[in-house]
């Protein structure tokens, strides 16, 4: 057990499992059909078929982590954890945005030190959102959306520096960051996908996701446009209601070696961006979007009224549900993450629901598929190394723990 402020955190240490996935010794890239071509602009178009005997693939993932931080007091300890990363091979953080701290701890899950507290103060954070390793591997930053700012710690905890990001003009109204990584010439990149298109009400419409960098003299510069969320106005009780259309696509991104990796979410796309708008390569998926069927929209019904029970607004819930639009298929991805090795992994769809987590899918540089891989349940992945898996698990009370489990490479 390690103390610390608010309780204990208790460190579970746990033999390997059996994979949830055995590797095959086949020849990988006979059995993924791939071609490539390039178009009249230089870019390289990467189509990726399923072929009739299915996936093999030569990594594994033990189903069992061999470390896990939690609480003995249900959530009060590790609560609205957001983000989690290896600051050093033996120091790794966790961005704990119910607290607006940043808890470090050493590789074998020892509690080291929290970092910040709730406040607008330097040092301080309102909402807390992202953790990322300096260049000089003694420092880390975290950036915090409700304040615009990245903040760069030392190991020790103490502040460095901090950069306000403000707001960039996109389309005639001004535009901020809601997600940034640091490059390692201390540039930013970040994403915005909350900028609005014009549209029809009642109706709906497709908004906007930009990428951005933007310089230490405050001057920026758009990489990226694609289809953002899609938001639906319509009338409820006598008044007009603007919200998200319900299992929308989301834009997801990495960023790695001076490339945005980025997806709108609604096909089986990733787009690889240069920093200087430049589109490089598009991988491609031969897949369909999966339609949205009458079972999904009730298992979607059934998390609302969930989520409901026992407020004001339980007894509106039936009604708000039958009029309420939906889209017609389900987003087609998740997350995007390049890895230590420079894999590219991109996650299926997943939301809180009877349906399972779809499996993730793994591309060489090249935009090859290697195979699909499914996790662990439950376990919504935030790093990825050469030898493990990090992320956040909950149970079935909602309790959250960070997981590493070990991964195999062939």
């Amino acid at each position: 057990m390690a103390m610390r402020g608010g309780g204990l955190v208790r460190v579970r240490l746990v033999q390997l499992a059996i994979p949830v996935l055995a590797a095959s010794a086949c020849n990988v890239e006979s059995r993924v059909p791939a071609f490539e071509t390039t178009d009249s602009a230089g870019v390289v178009v990467v189509s990726n078929r399923r072929p009739a005997g299915g996936i093999d693939t030569l990594l594994q993932i033990a189903s069992s982590p061999i470390l896990a931080i939690g609480s003995e007091e249900s959530g009060a300890e590790l609560y609205r954890v957001v983000d989690t990363k290896h600051l050093t091979p033996s120091v790794f953080g966790v961005a704990n945005q119910g607290s607006n701290q940043v808890l470090l701890f050493d590789a074998d899950g020892s509690y080291i030190r929290a970092v910040g507290r709730d406040g607008d103060g330097p040092g301080e954070f309102r909402r807390l959102r992202r953790l990322g390793t300096s260049s000089n591997g003694a420092s880390f930053w975290a950036f915090d959306d409700g304040l615009r700012r990245l903040s760069v710690f030392d190991l020790d905890g103490e502040l460095l520096a901090s950069r306000n990001i403000g707001f960039l003009e996109m389309g005639g109204r001004d535009q901020t960051f809601s997600d940034v990584r640091l490059t390692d010439d201390g540039r930013l990149v970040g994403l915005d996908w909350g900028h609005l298109s014009a549209g029809p009400t009642p109706g709906m419409s497709l908004d906007t996701a930009f990428w951005a960098v933007l310089e230490a003299d405050g001057s920026s510069a758009v990489i990226a446009l694609l289809p953002g969320a899609t938001t639906v106005h319509f009338e409820f009780q006598g008044r007009g209601v603007f919200r998200t259309l319900p299992l929308t696509n989301v834009p997801s991104w990495d960023f790695a070696a001076g490339r945005l990796y980025a997806t709108s979410g609604a096909s089986h796309e990733v787009l690889e961006f240069s920093l200087d708008g430049r589109v490089a390569r598009v991988i491609r998926r031969d897949l369909d979007p999966e339609p949205l069927t009458d079972g999904v929209r009730q298992d979607w019904q059934d998390v609302v009224r969930r989520a409901v029970r026992g407020s004001p607004e339980e007894g509106d819930t039936d009604a708000f549900l039958s009029v309420v639009p939906m889209a017609d298929a389900l987003p087609v991805h998740d997350a995007v993450l390049i890895d230590s090795e420079g894999l590219l992994w991109v996650q299926g769809s997943r939301w809180e629901g009877a349906r399972p987590d779809p499996p993730w899918e793994v591309f060489t540089a090249e935009g090859r598929l290697l195979g699909e891989l499914y996790m662990p349940p439950r376990l919504r992945v935030m790093e990825i190394g050469r030898d493990y898996v990090l992320g956040v698990w909950t149970d079935g009370n909602d309790v959250e723990y960070v997981h590493r489990h070990a991964l195999y490479r062939r």
